[in-house]
Parts: C-alpha cells; sequence; structure tokens
C-alpha cells in the first residue's frame, strides 16, 4: 500500500496558478461558490501540482475561478505529489473527519453557526468515532476524546493497552495537563511503562506494537554506540602510534644534533632542515 505524503498547505500567488477546466462556469455556479466564500471564507484550499515554476489547479477550478474574478493576489493551496491524484469528476481534497472539524470550528471562531449551515449544510463540531474503532477503548479515553483531550492518534495508541490501564494513564496526565491537549509523547511513555499483564496482545495486527518499535530503537541506538566507541578505539590507537613515532623521531634527532660534527654539517648543507630540527626540539641554535 502507498504511503500517504504528509499534507503541504502554502500561499501562492495567483499568477502561477493555471487552471486544468478551462471550460467557462456558468453564473449561477460561481455566483453560489461566492456567496459561500463571502459567508465563511474559503473552507477548503486549492489542490495542486507543482510543474516548473507554475501549479497546476487539479482540484477548485470555480474557486480559482472565483478568486481571480475578485482580485485576489493569492491562493490557500494543498500540494498534491502528481496531477492524477483526483479525477475531474471527483475533485476533493482528502481531509480526515478530524481535520474537517478543526478546519470547521476555526471557521465558528468568526463565522455565525447559522451562515455556515445555509453555506455548506448542517455540521458537526465533534468527530465521531464508528463502532468499530471504538473496541478495546474505555469510557474514560472516549470522553477525553469526544472533550478534544485525545486524538485519534492517541486513541490508536492507547488501544494496545487494557481499558483498566488506559483510565490509569488518563488519571495519571489530568494531574501534569498544561494545555486543552494530552501530549502524544507523554502518552506513548506511559504506554512503554505498562506491565505485560496489562498490554493487549492482538490476534491479528498490521503493525508493531511500542513495545517492539521501542526494543528496535533501542537495538539502533546500541549499535550506533558500538560503531562510535570503535571509531573512537581507532582513533586512540592511530594517537598513540602517532605520538610514538615522534618520540622516537625526537630522540633520533636529539642524539643526531649531539654530534657536533653532524650538526655543523646539517647547519651548512642544509640550513631549512637543521632549522626545522632546532624548531622541533624547541632548542635556540
Amino acid at each position: 500500500m502507498e504511503k500517504k505524503s504528509e499534507i503541504i498547505v502554502k500561499d501562492i500567488p495567483m499568477n502561477r496558478l493555471v487552471p486544468t477546466n478551462t471550460k467557462k462556469f456558468s453564473l449561477n455556479d460561481l455566483d453560489s461558490i461566492r456567496m459561500s466564500m463571502e459567508a465563511i471564507e474559503m473552507l477548503e484550499p486549492l489542490s495542486v501540482c507543482k510543474d516548473g515554476e507554475k501549479y497546476l489547479v487539479v482540484g477548485g477550478n470555480k474557486r480559482y475561478q472565483v478568486l481571480l474574478e475578485d482580485g485576489h493576489e493569492s491562493a490557500p493551496c494543498v500540494l498534491v505529489p502528481r496531477p492524477d491524484t483526483y479525477t475531474p469528476s471527483y475533485q476533493v481534497i482528502d481531509v480526515s473527519p478530524t481535520e474537517r472539524t478543526k478546519m470547521v470550528n476555526k471557521v465558528l471562531e468568526t463565522v455565525d453557526k447559522n451562515r455556515v449551515n445555509a453555506a455548506i449544510g448542517k455540521i458537526s463540531r465533534k468527530p465521531v468515532l464508528d463502532d468499530k474503532f471504538i473496541v478495546g477503548l474505555s469510557q474514560d479515553a472516549i470522553r477525553a476524546f469526544k472533550d478534544g483531550s485525545l486524538s485519534k492518534h492517541a486513541l490508536q495508541e492507547l488501544k494496545n493497552v487494557t481499558p483498566k490501564r488506559q483510565a490509569e494513564i488518563l488519571r495519571t496526565l489530568a494531574q501534569t495537563k498544561t494545555n486543552k491537549t494530552y501530549n502524544l509523547d507523554t502518552i506513548k511513555t506511559q504506554i512503554l511503562a505498562t506491565l505485560p499483564t496489562q498490554r493487549v496482545e492482538r490476534a491479528t495486527r498490521k503493525r508493531k506494537t511500542p513495545w517492539e518499535k521501542n526494543e528496535e530503537r533501542m537495538d539502533a541506538i546500541t549499535k550506533r554506540l558500538e560503531q562510535v566507541q570503535q571509531q573512537s578505539d581507532l582513533l586512540s590507537s592511530m594517537y598513540h602510534t602517532y605520538v610514538s613515532d615522534i618520540t622516537k623521531q625526537l630522540i633520533y634527532i636529539r642524539g643526531f644534533m649531539e654530534d657536533d660534527n653532524i650538526r655543523q654539517y646539517v647547519e651548512m648543507q642544509h640550513p631549512e632542515v637543521f632549522k626545522t630540527f632546532c624548531e622541533i626540539m624547541r632548542r635556540e641554535c
């Protein structure tokens, strides 16, 4: 299965956007979209694919046309990897229910709920969990999700432990909670500290357990430390060899320079070498 890439949203100048649907839209189509955008602003960005210095509009050509006619200088866009990600008959953004709820909640901070309902239909500000997903979750975890304290990703992690352990983790987190949402990294840490008797072993698993992932990370860290130690030992050995060689050379040069005849010969015939010998021995000659 192809892994979904991370969604990237950015404002792109209108002069760099190229519509892929060049047919002439009716005034009714554009007016209805314009009224919706005026009521609740732009709820979903355009879907675009980079094409050299330009961006192909593969989703939201009508919204693009409205923005263009209304004189907007830029448009919020979601980058997609290739133009065939969307078909002409279904050019929509792949946004999860949780993300869509966040978008709606953001709009409702400044726009009346009735105006939003009139523009896009009845909305729900709370993400919904299906019956299959809630299997293995404690009521405390489900309530925390509905209150906005837990993300769906956090719930998925909590399903690795028993409902009783889930409640214990949430009580522990509540004592140190500093904002509305529980920290996912803290939840993972608590899960790793769970005793084997409170872990959930599933009959069929498509992913590794947190403890398996942690063991792999620890193995990787141990392997890296061993590599660093080996490099350190090698460098230490090279250093000792180098010091030993230098010491031998100094002994040889000192004996060499103590012979007056050799010393005078070197000084006269090879003054640069003589100077170097003196510098090595830190002597004034």
